[in-house]
């Protein structure tokens, strides 16, 4: 099957994670019973994590934010075009932030790097691992201070040295 911009999707809005596909479903016969599916796991998850409080109480935290998650879930059906535009402004909509000089080297000596280039006078590079599709870990030196911002790997106007001037 061919995913297109308009082919519909399930997406929890308050995440943008991508849950079904019409046209590839497994567990159901159209995209409404896999949105109805998705708020019913969402329901049951809070009742299972629910009951992990008491029996795995070292662990607390971690159950607490995954009962915040999924009631807060909001399954909506979509076109995988807005999915797309959601998901870039995700990523792309976060300002670029000072790291330290360590933070910096870390990150370019654990993968090797990918688009490592000087544009502006910014040294730059992205992850060679992305956080999905073509969005990954930009980082940056620039006047002696160093940047990370998330980017489009793929798309230039979204790297770092068009922020720092």
């Amino acid at each position: 099957m061919t995913i297109t911009e308009e082919t519909r999707v399930v997406v929890n809005t308050k995440n943008n994670r991508l849950f079904s596909i019409d046209g590839m479903l497994y567990f159901d016969k159209t995209i409404e019973e896999a949105k109805i599916r998705c708020e019913r796991e969402a329901q049951e998850k809070v009742q299972k994590f629910t009951s992990y409080l008491t029996e795995y109480p070292n662990q607390e935290e971690y159950w607490k934010s995954q009962i915040k998650e999924n009631k807060s879930a909001k399954f909506k059906i979509i076109t995988y075009k807005e999915y797309q535009e959601r998901e870039r402004n995700k990523y792309l909509s976060k300002k670029p932030k000072r790291i330290s000089e360590k933070a910096f080297y870390y990150a370019l000596e654990v993968l090797p790097p990918m688009n490592w280039v000087t544009i502006n006078n910014v040294n730059e590079f992205c992850m060679s691992e992305m956080l999905s599709g073509v969005y990954t870990n930009q980082y940056a030196k620039y006047n002696g201070k160093y940047y990370t911002k998330i980017v489009d790997a793929y798309d230039k106007t979204t790297w770092l040295h068009n922020f720092l001037k």
